[in-house]
């Protein structure tokens, strides 16, 4: 009964014990009170100069579409029902993709031109946050704790306007990707993101404690 009654006791203080106090809504740090920084805006043409690639063989489908459109032989009527139904079709098409068009400027164009200098990143002592969108804002944040490898490259076109990725991996996989970023604030970004992750692996299996400690490699590809 003694020992009954002792764990029952335990219980009730450990139960006792736990406090959950509501936070202000006012006193909650909030997220404009950051010192965001924005990326690079060389991001944005070379977005621009990426979306040509695309560009020129759209054109040139709408062009051959509007073309055979505009073709159609007068003996029309005449022709075999199979020829009528590709002809009719092949009109369709072009018809859909021109009116595409717009839309396609628009998305290639004209959205990085606003988009772009939406995006930035802030750097606090437990955390990396990233922001962006146009009409949709998305706000990410990647507690250090959590963060698991982080890794820079360069593809081609960002070699041609200097600027480099940070890709930041949590447990669940990648947690965000920072897009126009120069290659010495994405080296330097990496490197204090790793030096965090190993503060805290640290502090979690302490040497002489039977923990190990991790290696994060990095990953740099130019």
């Amino acid at each position: 009964m003694a020992e009954g009654s002792g764990t029952k006791r335990e219980r009730v203080v450990a139960t006792t014990s736990f406090k959950n106090p509501q936070v202000p809504i006012d006193q909650i740090p909030r997220a404009r009170k950051f010192s965001w920084v924005p990326v690079e805006i060389r991001l944005r043409s070379m977005i621009l100069c990426g979306n040509l690639l695309y560009l020129i063989p759209c054109s040139l489908i709408v062009f051959l579409g509007v073309a055979g459109w505009l073709t159609i032989p007068e003996e029309f009527p005449e022709l075999d029902w199979m020829e009528q139904l590709v002809m009719v079709w092949l009109g369709a098409v072009s018809v859909f993709l021109a009116a595409l068009v717009p839309v396609f400027l628009f998305v290639a164009y004209v959205a990085p031109l606003l988009e772009v200098p939406r995006r930035s990143y802030a750097v606090r002592q437990e955390d990396l946050n990233y922001r962006r969108g146009l009409f949709k804002n998305v706000a990410s944040c990647a507690p250090f704790r959590r963060i698991q490898h982080a890794s820079t490259h360069r593809n081609l076109f960002e070699r041609m306007f200097n600027l480099s990725t940070l890709e930041v991996f949590t447990a669940a996989g990648r947690a965000f990707r920072i897009e126009g970023l120069s290659p010495e604030t994405a080296e330097a970004l990496r490197d204090h993101v790793l030096e965090q992750i190993s503060k805290y692996q640290e502090n979690e299996h302490p040497e002489g404690d039977g923990g190990t400690i991790k290696d994060n490699g990095v990953q740099d590809t130019d």
